[in-house]
């Protein structure tokens, strides 16, 4: 039985020069002949995001509210004034509440 030596420990620039990154590269999936693939998956999700930020752009719940490509029926127009934003008092300032009150902004 052959008696095994020591190997020097590699550190430092010795551990770097003996990392072949193409070689995990490659293991990992991702070596210069997997770069077409990656090319075409790279198409494909720019594609699909662009249709899908398209539709979302067209949809009339976009945030971009004022900017719907549909037109506003007439109705809803007419009703806009109920689902504006109201303004409520602090509720420890009595003055304020009193006068919201009186005002009748808790009715609608």
């Amino acid at each position: 039985m052959v008696r095994k030596r020591f190997h020097d420990v590699k550190t430092g620039a010795l551990v770097a020069k003996s990392f072949d990154a193409q070689k995990f590269l490659k293991r990992v999936g991702l070596g210069k002949e997997d770069y077409h693939f990656w090319k075409q998956v790279g198409k494909a999700l720019l594609c699909t995001y662009t249709l899908f930020g398209v539709a979302w752009l067209w949809n009339e719940t976009s945030p971009l509210g004022w900017w719907t490509l549909k037109p506003k029926p007439k109705e809803e127009k007419e009703l806009a004034h109920l689902y504006e934003r109201r303004k409520f008092p602090y509720p420890g300032d009595e003055k304020a509440m009193e006068e919201f009150i009186a005002r009748g902004s808790i009715a609608g």
